[in-house]
């Protein structure tokens, strides 16, 4: 069991470095203040997206409207999704 936490760490974490690659060659062309905006945002997003994955069950599912509750749980698993698709 320790040995799958292990490995499932190591290539969340390869994927976390990789797509941080990734964005910031993608960021290259544009002008200094818009590629560091760019990157504390997706840093941000980074951090909310695995901030929201750890306190799933700590949210209140039952005072957040359907749509929002969908929205988010798309979004959290499609960003993460896309990470590893990027590590592949």
């Amino acid at each position: 069991m320790l040995l799958r936490l292990v490995i499932f760490l190591v290539i969340i974490g390869l994927a976390e470095y990789y797509s941080y690659i990734v964005v910031r060659s993608a960021l290259r062309t544009l002008p200094p203040n818009g590629r560091k905006a760019f990157m504390i945002l997706y840093v941000l997003l980074s951090i909310c997206t695995w901030v929201g994955m750890l306190m799933f069950r700590q949210i209140n599912w039952a005072g957040i409207p359907h749509m929002v509750r969908n929205l988010y749980v798309a979004f959290t698993i499609g960003f993460l999704i896309g990470k590893v698709i990027i590590l592949v």
